[in-house]
């Protein structure tokens, strides 16, 4: 939930941070790989407001407090924290920084891999071979395999 706003679902308002209501503006469509409804609010007024300076970044005295609410992505959000936050989900979690980001440390630490070199996806997937090749045959010498 955005920082000093609260909803008030039933009547589809937001109480800002001095107390004013806000009302939905207008449903937009947020263009990405999939199109979602995005609800805008605005305050309906700010003038005068001792909270203004933090909530607004517009330097325009005509401009109002707007918050972007994506309701199904909010959903989606609680979803994926509650299967985070499960038995499974923490089990899952502890496994993977072991398993997967001390490699990519090392491969940036140890070999200086900061950008990719080739330009192309197909090239980047080469580069990014050698250097996991790379990567295991140092994990080999050190088993002495």
């Amino acid at each position: 939930m955005r920082t000093g706003v609260t909803t008030k679902t039933m009547t589809n308002t937001y109480a800002g941070c001095a107390g004013v209501l806000s009302f939905c503006m207008r449903n937009g469509k947020k263009a990405t790989t999939a199109t979602s409804t995005v609800r805008v609010y605005e305050c309906e007024g700010c003038e005068g407001c001792p909270h203004r300076q933090k909530c607004i970044k517009a330097d325009s005295p005509e401009a109002d407090r707007r918050i972007y609410i994506n309701r199904r992505l909010n959903e989606l959000k609680k979803k994926a924290r509650a299967n985070l936050d499960s038995e499974k989900g923490k089990v899952m979690r502890s496994k993977r920084p072991v398993e997967v980001e001390s490699v990519f440390g090392g491969i940036k630490g140890n070999f200086g891999v900061r950008r990719f070199l080739l330009r192309g996806l197909e090239k980047v997937k080469i580069e990014w071979g050698l250097y996991f090749i790379g990567h295991n045959m140092r994990k080999m010498a050190a088993a002495g395999v």
